[in-house]
């Protein structure tokens, strides 16, 4: 089933992390410069499967679920790329996932195929907090 942009997310203001998400959005959360908004944390509701987010500035940072993706994941991120773009006016969405994940190499396959670049732990938009034991990966929307 296809998700509109426009019905892919809700707005989540909380700084507590689910139980079941990573650690990489209360990381997000924490790593405000103090310079711009604060950051809001974001769930995009899907089919199957929930995204946590953290919309920090113009970037928005996707953390991905621990387990494996179900089936149909895919197209529900490409409506989380286009709710990104249309309706938060995103320039760059990155995906945050565990670096000893067992389906990493796939992962990393998966969003190269959609746009996605490995970023290096000591780039600018990787909070340091982020740097060690995770993949961040930039998506650029033009």
């Amino acid at each position: 089933m296809f998700i509109s942009a426009s019905q892919a997310f809700t707005l989540d203001s909380s700084t507590e992390s689910s139980s079941n998400c990573d650690e990489a959005m209360p990381a997000i959360m924490n790593s405000n410069s103090g310079t711009s908004p604060p950051p809001l944390r974001l769930t995009f509701r899907t089919a199957r499967q929930p995204w946590d987010a953290v919309l920090r500035g113009r970037t928005l940072y996707v953390a991905l679920p621990p387990q494996v993706l179900p089936e149909g994941s895919r197209e529900a991120f490409v409506a989380l790329l286009e709710a990104a773009e249309e309706q938060l006016k995103c320039e760059h969405v990155v995906v945050v996932f565990a670096a000893d994940r067992p389906d990493r190499a796939v992962l990393v396959r998966t969003f190269m195929f959609l746009g996605f670049a490995v970023l290096s732990p000591t780039s600018p938009l990787v909070p340091p907090s982020l740097a060690n034991g995770n993949v961040c990966m930039l998506y650029n929307i033009e």
